[in-house]
């Protein structure tokens, strides 16, 4: 029994089910960040897509989040196949990020040209999706890696590195 908890609730008279208090966080943190976007216009809402990826990769996946707020989703038929909403929530993220750098015109080519370091680790992942002795499912955990990137040059060609780097760990 956490003893904290119902001290917290009585000294603020609030008795909220859980789903409804992380309504209200997300809601109070998204209106933060919105605050912070226009008192400092020098940052694009681009942003919004490395934020999303940072904290569901510290947290949850997608579908765990949709169970919390109610929208039950079932996973796969084993853990090694992984949910197809997860699935098909990741392949959106790297689409969008994608769309970003494009927009910006990002040359990935200069990049890989740029990052030796970068270049052996993609040629290493894809060389032990080959000795895998599931290499469809390696394959698949591989592919969600490249979001890594995708969301990292999302932040470093913003207008101000410095401030969208302060205001992503905000």
């Amino acid at each position: 029994m956490n003893l904290v908890e119902p001290h917290i609730a009585s000294l603020f008279g609030l008795h909220l089910p859980p789903q409804l208090a992380l309504f209200v966080t997300l809601v109070f943190i998204v209106f933060l960040f919105r605050r912070d976007i226009r008192e400092r216009p020098n940052v694009s809402g681009a942003l919004w897509l490395p934020l999303l990826w940072l904290v569901l990769g510290c947290s949850r996946s997608f579908t765990a989040w949709l169970n919390i707020f109610g929208l039950h989703v079932s996973g796969g038929a084993s853990n090694e196949e992984g949910s197809p909403v997860d699935a098909c929530f990741t392949y959106a993220m790297a689409t969008a990020g994608l769309l970003v750098l494009i927009k910006r015109q990002v040359s990935l080519s200069e990049v890989l040209r740029r990052n030796g370091w970068l270049v052996a680790f993609i040629a290493y992942c894809f060389i032990s999706v080959v000795w895998s002795d599931y290499p469809f499912i390696a394959f698949k955990r591989v592919s969600k890696i490249f979001n890594h990137p995708i969301m990292a040059l999302i932040v470093f060609t913003e207008p101000d590195f410095k401030e969208a780097l302060t205001r992503l760990m905000k």
